[in-house]
């Protein structure tokens, strides 16, 4: 591993009297807490060994993810003071034992939370595609080398530090690396900063309202390559800030931890167990005495390799890491590289590698899965692909960050080599505790087309393209007359649309293909398979809303509505618009429209029942139709929408679904969402209006309060935002301050509006 660590206005006394300081408090004193390696503090009482105690003068900065996930892991929450907007805030606060230091905002500041600061921000649209990422950082590059020969060349920072909100933590210890100038601010960066910060001429910089003198900072930069040498950075962290014996301990617990699982990994029978009971075929062409050949890709457009400690997290669960040799312009093979290198997709298909883990850096989950299908062109010709061993993980949580939470993204290359059951219950417990892991596979053979951007619409994200789908056996009966098909999955005999119309009457079991709406189904949100009207609504015709009686007197305007903040404003600004004297006193019909699956009768995304939003159209008076959406059917989502477009018009007396008004959606601002919508959802004939597209965050979030609603988390991906926490303005802020959507625009986390706790006429603005 290679250290850098330079000081700013440090002279020799001044060391010597910090080292002095240090031994004298460590002499003969028991600490209070002790490191974990999953970034938890515990107790003496489980381990009185330990006898560091910590200068509480020590303020400490940390300018990357992990250097904030091992000095929570040291015990050293209570000394941190400055972090990035990329680190785990909630991680810090809850592990502090100082209340003082933590238990209110400051309401002056977003990037401030009881004296923690958040000191930088992201150079970069998060919404960016992978490629214009790439084409931006190589544009950053570029610049850097050309200021090397011109010192007057202005780089902007693709990872910019705040001066202000850095000078207010006043740290006096700084964290950062020298591996990556996107990942993190470099040494140069914080030298730069605090150069200016005390510099005399810099007047407002260098204020102090303690009169206090600027104390001298450390800056320690750290560039570990291999896995190893971030195990050593635990221990050189902790020489640092003065509790040698904690780094000394996370380490040893760290090491334990990888030992127990390597030697689970060892014991698996490679042919048999490697790729599932379902897939022997496979097992028996890769073989029994063959590792697993292992690809973990940086990136994808274009492709990365794994570099650095990746290779040895794969090796170490048994498996053989692919290194993709490259060739120089010249046609020689470039020697063997530690870094992640840019490779080609031919490159990866001559690999053939037996799982491909996608772990892009920086990228959660979501929209890891995400790329994943708007890249499927490219996985398609992988044999990984065809055995679904495409596998998408939270590369930032488990595999960007050199800390603890590593050993967490060892375990899910073992879970996803050798399958979910290779770690028992208790195993898994006793490894992560409740930490979730954040992995799936991605099928993309099964995906549909209008789901390749299922990171904001309201498709079904893993609605199935099967190859025998119960939907092409019913067509194919009904075009021969049959009453009857074989279902593909069960076995049993399913009646055809043309069976129940012979019968003249919906039966009320709520059957597969009813052409009657489902009108005597009892228990509609249980059982109904077609698209079917939840709620009618009332008869209430408050100005400027017409019953769905009366339909034919306005504009029938269909809401696509998932219970959450975005559908429900762009209920309230449809509303608003109608009460507007520009609409010449035009009324108003709303639907509501909720797809849900058609088996856990939840909401895509969501993850909230569709009991929920009945709950919230009958409070509201507004009628909704459900529309279930089939796992096995080979409809796409805009033919299922059709049919639902088809209930109504014959519920309302229209000739045609293009008498319908408009289909209305709450997208706020993603292009590509849009774009889909455009493509796609014109096919039907409907306008399409986008209420509140563009408006301002704080326009929305004055509407939201407007409303007297109480909203909650009801779905997230993120550590730092919690589930039946309250949105708010905090949430807000918290979520833009860790660099992402304040409004969870990009699946983030999701939301849910309590309707039902205020009356109906103050929630719709009427």
């Amino acid at each position: 591993m290679t250290t850098n660590s330079c000081f700013y206005a440090v002279n020799g006394e001044q060391q010597q009297q910090q080292q002095k300081k240090k031994k004298k408090m460590n002499e003969g004193v028991e600490d209070a807490r002790h490191p974990s390696s999953d970034g938890r503090c515990l107790h003496s009482s489980c381990n009185n060994s330990l006898h560091d105690v910590v200068d509480e003068e020590m303020r400490i900065c940390c300018l990357l993810p992990s250097m904030t996930d091992i000095c929570v892991a040291l015990g050293l929450a209570d000394n941190i003071v400055a972090i990035t907007h990329e680190c785990d805030i909630q991680s810090v606060l809850k592990n502090r034992t100082k209340q003082n230091n933590y238990t209110t905002t400051n309401k002056e500041n977003k990037n401030a939370f009881g004296g923690l600061y958040i000191v930088t921000k992201s150079g970069l649209d998060p919404n960016l595609t992978q490629e214009q990422i790439d084409a931006a950082v190589k544009s950053q590059s570029a610049a850097a080398a050309t200021r090397h020969c011109d010192p007057n060349v202005v780089v902007p920072s693709l990872y910019p530090i705040l001066p202000g909100e850095f000078q207010k933590a006043d740290p006096n210890i700084v964290f950062t690396q020298t591996l990556c100038n996107v990942c993190a601010p470099t040494p140069d960066q914080v030298q730069s900063i605090i150069s200016t910060i005390t510099s005399p001429s810099c007047s407002q910089l260098t204020s102090d309202d303690n009169g206090s003198s600027h104390e001298p900072i450390q800056i320690h930069s750290f560039q570990p390559s291999s896995l190893m040498d971030v195990v050593e950075t635990f221990v050189t962290v902790a020489e640092i800030c003065g509790v040698a014996e904690r780094g000394k301990e996370l380490k040893h617990e760290f090491m334990r931890k990888l030992d127990e699982i390597q030697t689970i990994c060892k014991q698996q029978p490679l042919g048999k167990d490697m790729l599932g009971k379902c897939e022997n075929a496979v097992a028996k062409e890769i073989g029994c005495n063959k590792l697993p050949r292992v690809l973990l890709l940086e990136w994808l457009h274009p492709p990365y390799d794994g570099g650095h400690w990746i290779r040895d997290m794969i090796e170490w669960v048994g498996c053989k890491n692919i290194q993709i040799m490259t060739r120089s312009t010249d046609g020689d093979v470039d020697p063997p590289s530690e870094k992640s290198k840019e490779i080609t997709w031919n490159d990866i298909y001559q690999s053939d590698p037996d799982v491909v883990l996608v772990a892009c850096c920086g990228f959660d989950l979501e929209r890891n899965v995400r790329d994943i299908i708007l890249n499927h062109d490219k996985f398609k010709p992988l044999r990984a692909s065809k055995t679904n061993r495409i596998v998408a993980c939270n590369g930032d949580l488990h595999f960007a960050r050199p800390g603890p939470s590593l050993w967490h993204g060892i375990i899910v290359i073992a879970q996803s080599v050798y399958g979910r059951d290779i770690f028992s219950s208790e195993q898994l417990t006793s490894f992560v505790g409740g930490t979730p892991l954040q992995w799936k596979r991605v099928d993309i053979w099964k995906q549909k087309n209008e789901v390749e951007l299922a990171g904001g619409c309201d498709a079904v994200e893993d609605i199935e393209d099967t190859s025998i789908s119960f939907q092409q056996l019913h067509k194919e009966a009904c075009k021969k007359g049959r009453l009857t098909y074989t279902d593909p999955e069960t076995g049993y005999q399913v009646f055809t649309e043309l069976a129940h119309k012979s019968r003249g009457r919906c039966c009320g079991s709520g059957c597969r293909h009813c052409p009657y709406d489902h009108v005597n189904v009892k228990d509609k949100a249980k059982k109904i398979k077609q698209p079917a009207f939840l709620v009618e609504g009332s008869q209430d015709s408050s100005f400027p809303l017409l019953p769905l009686g009366h339909a034919l007197e306005g504009d029938i305007k269909v809401l696509f509505f998932s219970g959450g903040k975005d559908s429900f404003l762009a209920l309230r600004a449809l509303i608003k618009m109608y009460k507007q004297k520009c609409n010449n006193g035009r009324r108003l019909c709303i639907v509501l429209l909720t797809t849900f699956d058609s088996e856990s009768r939840v909401i895509a995304h969501q993850d909230l029942s569709i009991d929920v939003i009945i709950r919230q159209a009958s409070h509201l008076q507004l009628p909704l139709i459900g529309v279930p959406m089939h796992r096995k059917s080979s409809e796409s989502y805009v033919e299922r929408i059709m049919l639902a477009l088809e209930v109504i018009a014959r519920k309302v007396g229209l000739e045609s679904v293009k008498q319908i008004s408009a289909l209305v959606f709450g997208d706020l601002h993603l292009e590509h969402i849009r774009r889909w919508r455009d493509d796609e959802m014109s096919k039907l004939g409907v306008e399409l209006e986008y209420p509140l597209w563009k408006i301002p965050y704080q326009s929305l979030l004055e509407d939201l309060q407007e409303a007297c609603v109480q909203v909650i988390v009801s779905a997230t991906s993120k550590s730092y935002v919690h589930v039946d926490e309250p949105y708010n303005t905090e949430v807000f802020h918290r979520a833009e301050s860790n660099g992402v959507d304040g409004f969870g625009e990009n699946g983030e986390f999701h939301t849910l509006v309590k309707v039902w706790k205020v009356p109906r006429n103050v929630t719709l603005g009427l």
